[in-house]
């Protein structure tokens, strides 16, 4: 089982197989993940992934019946072929932007995206937090806002025509706003940072009085779509995650069906079968609370809790299985040419992503008791 629910999302899952093999081919071998390149973006964009999120009136076809799922499946492949595309990012922008009560400035970005494949960053935040980051400041004045500080962790800015950031709208720092911030504007440059997943690419964002007027103000209350936002973020982060893990699964398996020890196939020993019968427990298992998820988000049916428990299940058991799939390889599993390491660092990057699973078992354990008490 994968994340793929019918027979249409099966062959768009064909072609986006087809189509990050076809943009690893000209890799070496040891070179496994195929860092950002803005051409290749723009080729893989015109698969139509995102296009699910884009109302027809603006150039997309949402309300085809894929939804959320449809999301899934690209970025289940995505994970599965180390793409360091910002798809996730991406995705959750657009459907920021779709949500944006701002029909000037939804309008404007929308054509963008559709019409030329431009990138929106979008800054990941955890579960319960109100702002993008506390070494970000806003300062309000009249109709303009002059933000200062620095937020963290930002995929592909460079190629970004803007980023979206939340930022209290008020000194009680009740109000919360989301605003579009350009990254053309006066004030704001951005600074590589190291990463340990290898195959994508983080950035520091740093605001010196930059300043904005409210039609830059994407959420003017922006707490339920950062939210919703938030959902989607890691319900499409636990799809890469399961993506990637059954990569190296079903990888391992074939490794331990031809390698030999003691004159028998690896895959022949007791221990190693149990491994594997535990590994596609939860690889099978994983892809149906992602599956769940989906359907939750497009129904908004407690969407932002079923994604943090997803992605809780999914992102800690994905390190345990891939961390043994480098046991089961032996040595060769520990070198630099071996593509394992790849993906190990990236589910554990994942893990890290939008909060830890402390981080969301805390936020879990408050909502049950603001719940049911």
């Amino acid at each position: 089982m994968t994340t793929v629910a019918n027979d249409t999302q099966r062959e768009f899952a064909a072609v986006v197989r087809s189509f990050v093999v076809a943009l690893g081919s000209d890799r070496p071998a040891e070179a496994k993940p195929f860092p950002f390149d803005l051409d290749r973006w723009r080729a893989l964009s015109k698969l139509g992934g995102l296009l699910t999120l884009v109302p027809a009136d603006a150039g997309g076809f949402f309300g085809s019946g894929g939804g959320a799922a449809d999301l899934v499946v690209m970025a289940e492949e995505l994970g599965s072929g180390l793409a360091g595309a910002p798809f996730v990012p991406l995705a959750v922008a657009v459907a920021a932007i779709v949500d944006s009560p701002n029909i000037g400035l939804r309008n404007q970005l929308l054509a963008r995206i559709v019409d030329d494949s431009a990138i929106v960053g979008w800054h990941r935040r955890l579960p319960g937090e109100r702002t993008s980051s506390t070494q970000l400041t806003a300062r309000w004045s009249g109709d303009y806002v002059y933000l200062n500080g620095v937020i963290d962790g930002i995929d592909d800015l460079p190629e970004a025509i803007g980023v979206l950031v939340s930022v209290t709208t008020d000194d009680s720092g009740i109000g919360v706003a989301q605003l579009f911030v350009p990254t053309d504007v006066r004030g704001f440059s951005v600074m590589p940072q190291p990463a340990l997943d290898l195959s994508r690419r983080f950035y520091r964002a740093q605001f010196q009085e930059v300043k904005l007027d409210r039609t830059h103000v994407l959420h003017p209350h922006g707490l339920p779509a950062m939210e919703r936002q938030l959902g989607l973020a890691l319900l499409l982060q636990s799809a890469d995650t399961v993506g990637a893990t059954r990569h190296v699964f079903e990888a391992t398996m074939e490794y331990a069906r031809d390698r030999y020890a003691f004159g028998r196939p690896l895959a022949s020993f007791q221990v190693i079968k149990h491994r594997f019968a535990d590994m596609m427990v939860f690889v099978e298992t994983a892809a149906g609370m992602v599956l769940e998820s989906a359907s939750r988000h497009d129904h908004r049916d407690s969407a932002l809790a079923a994604a943090v428990a997803t992605k809780l299940y999914v992102a800690e058991r994905a390190v345990e299985l891939v961390q043994s799939c480098v046991q089961i390889y032996g040595g060769v599993g520990v070198t630099w040419e071996h593509e394992t390491h790849h993906y190990l660092r990236r589910v554990t990057t994942n893990m890290a992503l939008c909060g830890t699973p402390s981080d969301h078992r805390r936020w879990l354990g408050a909502e049950m008791e603001n719940r049911y008490g």
